[in-house]
């Protein structure tokens, strides 16, 4: 049953959802004891029902546990075929190689795997390909060499649904070959020992969510239960792995809703024990101290991600699987002094990349941006299209062209889902694949004026269609006499927030302003707190608005994103500012 409510203007573009006062309230009895603070329960309650989430289902969906939440493996075709061959390659001592992708997703699987084998005694051969010369997926000459020592099992972690090619090859030379993969299916089905992908067709999984680690964590739940006697009992909890899924769900940018919920929520919390020295290094080095979605996707997965980038993604691949944690702690070096090359050939390329497009948009407006140029560097052009993206809220291309041929990527924004839009691009590409939220392509130089056109057309339609961004720029209105750091914790309950599940955006009138500054050249700290007098002190922040700070009056209307966060032991709450004007002007409103 969807709740909901109706949306209601607050000013020249922005919008607040008005929910229903009854759907509120039901929700509110619902939530009950989870929240001490009246507070708090109204303003969750508000934001449940907003959101559609019937009463029934909001203890559920707040209490998300690993035993309601996760349905059985044998749903997901192939899966059954697959835990099978996995394990009697495990007991007969067989050959096994796994073949990963290079970024957090097919690592944190890898690493998974890898693992797993190991707590059986079991040495496996692993290939982590190279993302500059090799590229993304499964390659012929990789499978030829891997196929010198014998054949065996291949278990593929984050590609392999549309290598229609390489795994006959595979099969060929001698190797069972599992796909453990969440890509969307492009084409014919592999011929594949097991296809396990919940987005291919015929696959009865519910849920078509999964990264793909958390389909190799799966595999490897139903693999432990048809291992006999005593070499079940060698087998680690699985659960132990459920910081590597939830590194991998968030980092590949997964909606987090459903099974994905609790794997996550479970999962930072192990992350959070900091038993595997990897995790705790990289936590170190971030200087992070509570672990929660927002931070691991913008501070720990672009450091492991860095490897691959400007480097080989072995390192990352050695700091998530050691148990050494001295080794961990230079590991997590060497990690963040690829990381520090990689900000530095970021942020070049995102100034040229900045210039050229605002040209652009200068002579058109445009629903998308695709950009290309010789000299930009291939590993790096993902995290500046998630740059762009989130800059201009606008899906983006980025493309690093080389002797004549592009590699690119993209990142979605605005709910464009990426794949659709690729569908009515890739003739243009030799090679291309991915899934909403973001893309991979290579293609030939002379095509890439025509391929902007036909992306930039793609998007248009899909807008038209309802594919595209939502008009509504707060969930709900919270009176500022309200509004207070107890009131905003309660929204912790919301957590982990990500696709599916945003971080809540809200909006609040006649803020005070006691104070104002300019931080890091162009963005903007205000002080602020409600109404009355001995009203808490909260503290805002508006990235790129620095330019019009001094026409702010000394009572403001805010739109942000109240955030909860960890500090030397404390905890303070900060306000994310999305939207800010001077309260009862008529001016518009200044946007990050």
């Amino acid at each position: 049953m969807a709740l909901g409510g109706v949306v209601g203007r607050v000013g020249e573009g922005c919008e607040v959802l008005e929910p229903d006062r009854s759907s509120v309230a039901r929700v509110e009895r619902e939530i009950g004891g989870l929240v001490a603070a009246e507070g708090g329960r109204s303003l969750l309650a508000k934001i449940l029902a907003a959101r559609g989430i019937a009463p029934e289902k909001v203890k559920g969906f707040l209490e998300a546990s690993l035993r309601s939440s996760l349905r059985p493996p044998e749903l997901m075709l192939d899966l059954p075929r697959a835990a099978e061959r996995l394990a009697r390659a495990i007991g007969n001592r067989e050959r096994i190689v796994v073949y990963g992708d290079y970024d957090v997703d097919g690592l944190a699987g890898t690493a998974e795997l890898l693992l797993f084998l190991r707590s059986l005694g079991v040495e496996s051969v692993v290939y982590i390909p190279d993302r500059l010369d090799e590229g993304y997926g499964l390659n012929e000459n990789a499978i030829r060499d891997l196929a010198r020592a014998g054949g065996g099992v291949l278990v593929t972690v984050d590609c392999g649904t549309n290598a229609t090619r390489e795994i006959p090859l595979a099969t060929h030379l001698g190797f069972d070959v599992i796909v453990c993969d969440h890509h969307e299916p492009s084409g014919m089905r592999p011929p594949a020992y097991a296809v396990v992908n919940p987005k291919q067709a015929g696959c009865e999984f519910p849920f078509k969510g999964l990264c793909a680690a958390g389909v190799v964590f799966y595999l490897l739940a139903a693999t432990r239960r048809r291992l006999r006697g005593s070499l079940q009992e060698q087998v680690a909890d699985l659960r132990q792995h459920l910081d590597l899924v939830a590194l991998a769900t968030i980092a590949d940018v997964a909606p987090l809703v459903e099974e994905n919920r609790a794997l996550v929520r479970f999962g930072l919390r192990q992350m959070g024990k900091k038993l595997r020295p990897g995790i705790a290094a990289l936590l170190d080095v971030s200087k992070i101290e509570v672990a929660d979605a927002e931070s691991i996707a913008f501070q720990v997965a672009p450091r492991i991600n860095a490897a691959g980038r400007v480097g080989h993604a072995s390192v990352a691949l050695e700091l998530l699987t050691t148990d050494d944690r001295s080794r961990a702690v230079e590991l997590a070096a060497e990690l963040e002094r690829h990381n520090q090359m990689r900000r530095s050939i970021e942020a070049a390329m995102l100034k040229e990349a900045v210039v050229r497009y605002d040209e652009l948009a200068r002579r058109a407006r445009r629903s998308s941006i695709v950009l290309w140029s010789e000299g930009w560097h291939p590993g790096v052009a993902g995290i500046v299209a998630a740059r762009l993206a989130e800059r201009y809220g606008l899906p983006a291309v980025v493309i690093a062209v080389e002797g004549g041929v592009g590699r690119g990527s993209g990142r979605t924004a605005g709910g464009v889902p990426l794949n659709r839009v690729l569908e009515r691009c890739a003739k243009l590409c030799e090679r291309a694949g991915g899934h909403e939220g973001a893309i991979g392509l290579t293609i030939s130089s002379q095509h890439l004026p025509d391929f902007a056109e036909a992306f930039e057309e793609a998007v248009g339609d899909l807008a038209a269609e309802g594919g595209g961004p939502s008009g509504s720029n707060a969930e709900v209105e919270v009176e500022a006499s309200e509004l207070s750091g107890r009131t905003l914790e309660a929204l912790e309950l919301l957590e982990p927030c990500g696709v599916g599940n945003p971080a809540p955006v809200l909006f609040t009138r006649g803020l005070r302003l006691l104070g104002r500054r300019v931080t890091g050249g162009n963005h903007l700290i205000l002080d602020l707190c409600a109404a009355g007098n001995g009203s808490e002190f909260l503290r805002a922040i508006g990235f790129g608005m620095a330019d019009r700070a001094n026409a702010l009056a000394d009572r403001v209307d805010c739109v942000y994103r109240p955030r909860v966060e960890h500090w030397r032991g404390s905890r303070r709450v900060k306000l994310y500012l999305q939207a800010v004007r001077s309260s009862g002007g008529r001016e518009d409103w200044l946007t990050s």
